[in-house]
């Protein structure tokens, strides 16, 4: 059984592919900066700050006790919306040190243990279709999730020689907790998450399962030749 690592798993997106990947028989490894419910079925349901390299390297080094970590979802992140002339430089930079410096301390620290066990592995970083259209109250959450594109083909390029496969993963706007505050602030119109996204060419709406499917390949074996990719999960609201 392979091991994965979901970081943000307590709701959301992050619970869904920690659900998905239970029931595609991986032993998953769920983690947040708060406590996770048992809702998410994981194996492994821990506390860890994506912020904290002592918080992540005790995480790592504690799935190489029992076989080492096989894989990686880096989906932590925040989302403060704030206008572009109200935004701090604390809010600029604590939404970077989540999103971006925690993917690339998650990242780092799962690497290297799969170069040691030399199985290799996969990583999947969650990125945004607002870095490919831009959102003008997010300059800080756009800005972050532009980097994670960046990460993963520079992380591709360097962890490839040790059978480390790297790629992103860019939903559109999914119907989670996160968002539906965003809903009651008014900063995303309500009928985004009808039954019928008028954005989407294949009607319907994103949902968080639908996204965490497309996680689920590109963790998969049947991805074996993918690496460096970013794949927008979006129905259609944005072609790359």
């Amino acid at each position: 059984m392979k091991r994965v690592l979901i970081t943000g798993a307590a709701r959301g997106l992050g619970h869904a592919i920690a659900t998905t990947l239970v029931d595609r028989g991986w032993e998953v490894w769920a983690t947040d900066v708060k406590h996770i419910d048992s809702t998410t079925r994981a194996q492994q349901r821990c506390v860890m700050d994506v912020t904290d390299e002592r918080s992540v390297a005790s995480i790592i080094e504690r799935m190489a006790h029992v076989g080492g970590i096989d894989a990686l979802v880096n989906n932590a992140a925040i989302m403060p919306i704030t206008p572009w002339d109200e935004l701090s430089v604390e809010t600029w930079r604590r939404t970077l040190d989540v999103n971006l410096t925690g993917a690339f301390i998650c990242s780092q620290a799962a690497a290297r243990s799969m170069r040691g066990h030399g199985r290799g592995g996969a990583i999947v970083n969650i990125s945004s279709v607002t870095f490919f259209q831009g959102q003008a109250a997010g300059l800080h959450y756009t800005a972050s999730k532009g980097g994670i594109v960046g990460l993963t083909r520079s992380l591709a390029r360097a962890a490839g020689p040790h059978r480390v496969r790297v790629n992103c993963v860019a939903p559109g706007i999914m119907r989670t907790e996160g968002v539906l505050e965003l809903v009651e602030q008014g900063v995303i119109p309500a009928d985004r998450l009808g039954e019928n996204d008028p954005l989407r060419v294949l009607g319907g709406r994103t949902e968080p399962s639908g996204v965490a499917a497309v996680v689920a390949f590109l963790l998969s074996d049947e991805a074996r030749e993918v690496t460096g990719q970013v794949l927008v999960a979006s129905g259609g609201t944005y072609f790359y």
